[in-house]
């Protein structure tokens, strides 16, 4: 079986957590998600982006922007 390479980090370099809720405003994962981003296969990265979209909306955040690299390959496509 191919390993696949890892998942990249939904950084998008905000990084302000929000006290009140504990996440980052950036990204929106906890800081113990993004302190395990690193050690965490794919699977585990995988459940985590899963949530991100929902706990923006549920906290009334705005829209996550696209990572550096998301932006360089979306300017490449179009």
């Amino acid at each position: 079986m191919t390993q696949q390479p890892p998942l990249a980090s939904p950084c998008t370099s905000v990084c302000t957590m929000d006290q009140k809720t504990g996440f980052c405003l950036g990204c929106w994962r906890t800081g113990d998600e993004i302190a395990g981003w690193g050690s965490s296969d794919n699977r585990e990265k995988l459940l985590i982006l899963a949530q991100l979209n929902a706990r923006r909306e549920q906290n009334g955040g705005r829209k996550r922007r696209l990572t550096a690299r998301a932006q360089v390959k979306s300017h490449r496509a179009g």
